[in-house]
C-alpha cells in the first residue's frame, strides 16, 4: 500500500482521518480482496469572524471513496446503520455536607446521658468522586455505486459529530486488476451541515430563532468561503494496492 496524499488533513482540529488498505488472506482460487479500514476523529473548529469567534461542529459528514480497478458489492459494505464511538469519560466531583446526631459523653443502660454527657450534632464535609460514561452514537447510511461508495454520518446522541472512530472496517474491495487505486475524501460541508456551538452573546440575543438561523448561516457561509476557497475537502487519502 502506498499513500501519496500531499495534505490529508488541512483542518485537523475539525476532522482528522487516516485510511489504510489491508490485503485479505484468501484461498488461491479466490479473487484478490482488500479491506478498507478507517480511523476518523471528529472535533470542533473555531471561526474568526467580524462578530467574534464562533465555535462550530458538523451535524452531517460525507465520506466518498473512488476506486479504480476494484469494486464493492453491497454485501461487502460493513459499516452500516449506526456506530458507537469511543466512550467519553467525565469525572464528577461533589462536595458532601453531612450532619450526624448523637450523644457525647458516657451513657447508662437506659440510654440517657450521665452527668457530664451531652446531646449534639457533628458536621462532616467530604468529597465524592464518580465517573460518568456516555456512549456517542452516529447514524450511518450508504449511497453510491460499486466503484464510488459513500458513507454519510449524522449524530444520534449529541448535537454534532464528535469523538473517535477507531480501526473500523468500512468495506471489502474486490480487486479486478492491479494496481488498485483507492481515493477516500471527506467532503467539505455545506452551510446547513454545520451547527454553531458557541457564539458571542450579542450575536444570538434579541432576535427570533428563525432570524438567528438565517444570520448564522450567512456568517458561516462567508467565513467558510474564505478558509475553504483553496481547499476542496476536509480530508483526503490516496492509496494504491499492487
Amino acid at each position: 500500500m502506498t499513500n501519496f496524499s500531499p495534505d490529508p488533513n488541512p483542518f485537523p482540529d475539525w476532522l482528522r482521518m487516516e485510511m489504510k488498505v489491508k490485503q485479505k488472506q484468501n484461498a488461491p482460487f479466490k479473487p484478490k480482496q482488500i479491506d478498507l479500514v478507517a480511523d476518523i476523529r471528529f472535533g470542533t473548529h473555531t471561526l474568526k469572524t467580524p462578530v467574534g469567534e464562533i465555535k462550530i461542529g458538523l451535524n452531517k459528514g460525507k465520506l466518498q471513496t473512488v476506486i479504480e480497478n476494484g469494486k464493492v458489492p453491497l454485501g461487502n459494505i460493513h459499516l452500516v446503520n449506526h456506530v458507537t464511538l469511543q466512550r467519553d469519560v467525565k469525572i464528577k466531583e461533589e462536595v458532601t455536607n453531612e450532619t450526624q446526631f448523637g450523644v457525647k459523653g458516657e451513657v447508662n443502660v437506659s440510654g440517657q446521658p450521665k452527668i457530664g454527657g451531652s446531646l449534639g450534632a457533628e458536621k462532616k464535609i467530604g468529597q465524592k468522586r464518580s465517573e460518568e460514561y456516555q456512549d456517542k452514537k452516529y447514524g450511518v447510511k450508504t449511497e453510491g455505486g460499486e466503484s464510488d461508495p459513500i458513507w454519510i454520518f449524522t449524530p444520534i446522541t449529541g448535537e454534532v459529530l464528535e469523538g473517535l472512530l477507531q480501526d473500523t472496517l468500512l468495506a471489502t474491495i474486490d480487486v479486478t486488476k492491479n494496481p488498485c487505486t483507492v481515493i477516500s475524501t471527506f467532503q467539505k460541508p455545506e452551510p446547513e451541515d454545520i451547527k454553531i456551538l458557541e457564539a458571542p452573546l450579542y450575536f444570538t440575543n434579541f432576535m427570533s430563532e428563525n432570524k438567528q438561523t438565517i444570520l448564522q448561516q450567512l456568517v458561516i457561509k462567508q467565513s467558510l468561503k474564505k478558509i475553504l476557497e483553496n481547499c476542496d475537502y476536509l480530508s483526503q487519502i490516496s492509496m494504491v494496492s499492487k
